[in-house]
């Protein structure tokens, strides 16, 4: 459970972070990073 916590945090910050600056690349990066994570946690979830 606190890995989720932990996601859900890291989503909050990368997405306060992404309305912070508007770089494109940057947007496009955390997304990039926000996909991984929530596929990790997908196959993590599914081997429990």
């Amino acid at each position: 459970m606190s890995t989720v916590n932990k996601a859900v945090a890291f989503f909050k910050s990368s997405l306060s972070l992404c309305f912070l600056s508007d770089c494109i690349f940057c947007c496009s990066g955390v997304m990039a990073l926000l996909n991984l994570l929530g596929f990790y946690i997908f196959r993590h979830k599914n081997q429990l």
